[in-house]
């Protein structure tokens, strides 16, 4: 081998080479914007607060009289819960904003036609998908050893071997990298960065909750495994459950050792999955851009369908915003959608046979477990659609249009806001399915169709309202979907654990905590299900609903569901009229 040649493996290998000119771009870009600096602000803020709250708490308890030993053992515990809490908080937090970073890598690209012409240049599609994806890593990267420092301080108290930090930053590095890697993927396939973020939150879920669980149950309805021998493989695919295993270990070696979960091999799983992900985006990233390139706009089947179908032209009929959003798909493609209600129906029914199985369909957690996960789901599918129906007229240019027309903005509104209810009724339909299954067959209640349908009226009025405000406030589809997503998070969960937790450190009045977390809508699907369970011959009278502050009839219980949808629907309606007034003060 001659010198040239060893030379040029040499440089093979290193990290330009791999990334090219796209990281440093990346990066320098990044660092000049505020959101960076905001991002980290925020991250460090909220990470302060929690791991302050919690550390007050355990201090009160472990100061708390007795001798200087048992003062000593109640730090270590605290340092342990502490420990715990960071790094649950990094798994969190840096999937989430994988999501949000790397959803718009290619599809920002893509919508600015930049990918054809990087092409014509000596960049690879191999160093465009690893350049894009390292340098939404580093910013990931440096939020976590941000919080290494409180790490190493807390460790000083003991109780915490250092295993479980490795192991927690080991798969909280790995499922990061996986995550990151499906929105990348994602955002090829669209140039619209929410409905990328939507479709990763959706997989990820599946993934993470539905699809392994669901194994679980079919595994062990069929009895090939013992059930310990079922988790522990169940856990070892799944991140949440290896950081869930990891975390027995230190606050249950009990239950914990009956599990064999090995986390170096789950790392390497992921890190094989996530490859695989990366070896797809380099195939669709290299098609992509040379179908841009070339001119193509769209792929060709599609293109030949609009070129040679003749459309029948479709009157006009009432308000034509709301004529036109009404008449909307619903899905992109027809093929698709009956896809993914396939896909999830095969998946509902395993665990549905796997619970009727082991005979816990009816047992109130099962069901209340269903209803978290729908209604989950239904809240970030209303907050993401709610927020990009301005947006994405802006960010098309057809805005300043349809203000030049002489529909006025009531009328705009009335329709846009038509429009986000009828995008966000797919997310919603588990729930219903899921109602209507078991109440024809007896497991619930009918009275729990009333709760739930007020609980999705008023979540839908609020976050309707403040999608449409964020859209026509933020103008860009990403950034209004991330504002309305967050302030959901800020209400229905930030508020509620900050409330909870300054309650359980000063010891004072807990009535405004429970009313905070009364509020959520989780927490009201959980308080509205549980006596619905197993009461369908019931009288609605004899119904009792259990909330924070005390125990309530059905007649208060509904009452009160009506009082949230009044409250959420002035808020929304609020919102709705602060958007009104943004229409044509930002008109691109």
């Amino acid at each position: 081998m001659d010198a040239k040649s060893a030379d040029r493996n040499r440089r093979g290998f290193r990290l330009p080479s791999l990334t090219g000119p796209v990281f440093a771009k990346e990066l320098r870009v990044s660092a000049r914007r505020r959101r960076s600096f905001a991002l980290r602000l925020g991250y460090l803020l909220l990470l302060t607060v929690f791991v302050g709250l919690v550390w007050l708490g355990s201090f009160r308890t472990a100061v708390a009289g007795g001798s200087l030993a048992a003062r000593a053992s109640r730090m270590s515990e605290a340092g342990k819960l502490i420990i715990v809490t960071i790094v649950w908080f990094q798994f969190c937090t840096t999937q989430v904003i994988a999501v949000v970073l790397l959803s718009t890598a290619i599809g920002g690209e893509l919508s600015r036609r930049t990918l054809g012409v990087l092409m014509s240049t000596p960049i690879r599609s191999f160093q465009i998908v690893m350049g894009k994806l390292l340098s939404g890593l580093w910013q990931l990267l440096v939020l976590i050893a941000s919080s290494l420092p409180l790490l190493l301080l807390v460790r000083v108290f003991g109780g915490v071997p250092w295993d479980f930090v490795l192991s927690g930053l080991a798969i909280t590095l790995a499922s990061m990298l996986f995550v990151a890697s499906v929105s990348l993927l994602f955002s090829i396939g669209s140039g619209r960065a929410h409905v990328a973020m939507l479709r990763t939150v959706i997989v990820v879920g599946l993934l993470y909750g539905l699809l392994p669980w669901g194994a679980w149950g079919l595994i062990g309805q069929m009895r090939l495994l013992p059930a310990a021998d079922v988790t522990s493989a169940v856990m070892q695919v799944n991140p949440p459950g290896a950081l869930a295993a990891a975390t027995g270990r230190v606050i249950a070696p009990g239950w914990a050792g009956a599990l064999s979960v090995s986390w170096p091999l789950h790392c390497a799983m992921v890190l094989g999955a996530s490859a695989a992900v990366l070896a797809v985006c380099v195939v669709r990233v290299r098609r992509a851009a040379l179908r841009q390139a070339s001119g193509e706009a769209g792929r060709p089947g599609r293109r030949r369908r609009a070129a040679g179908g003749r459309g029948r032209v479709r009157r006009v009929v009432g308000p034509p915003v709301l004529w036109r959003e009404l008449r909307a798909p619903m899905f992109p493609s027809r093929l698709r959608g009956l896809i993914v209600v396939a896909v999830m129906a095969l998946i509902l029914g395993a665990t549905y046979a796997a619970g009727a199985r082991h005979k816990v369909l009816a047992d109130p957690d099962t069901h209340v477990t269903y209803v978290l996960i729908f209604t989950s789901l239904g809240v970030l599918g209303t907050a993401v659609m709610s927020a990009t129906g301005i947006a994405v007229e802006r960010e098309a240019r057809c805005w300043p249009l349809l203000m030049a027309t002489a529909l006025s903005d009531t009328q705009v509104l009335l329709g846009k806001a038509a429009g986000a209810l009828r995008r966000a009724l797919p997310f919603w339909g588990l729930l219903a399915g899921h109602l209507a299954l078991f109440t024809l067959t007896g497991f619930l209640h009918p009275l729990a169709w009333l709760h739930l349908g007020l609980l999705v009226g008023a979540v839908m009025a609020l976050l309707t309202g403040t999608g449409l405000y964020f859209s026509a406030r933020l103008g860009r589809p990403a950034a209004a979907a991330v504002a309305n997503v967050a302030l959901a998070i800020a209400v229905w969960v930030v508020l509620p654990v900050l409330g909870f937790l300054s309650v359980a450190v000063s010891g004072g009045d807990r009535e405004t905590a429970n009313a905070l977390i009364s509020a959520n809508p989780v927490a009201q699907a959980v308080v509205v299900v549980e006596p619905a369970v197993g009461a369908k011959a019931a009288h609605a009278g004899e119904l009792r609903y259990h909330w924070l502050w005390g125990s309530a009839g059905a007649g208060r219980t509904t009452w009160l569901m009506l009082a949230s949808l009044g409250g959420h629907g002035l808020v929304g309606l609020m919102f709705a009229w602060r958007a009104e007034r943004w229409f044509r003060k930002r008109m691109f």
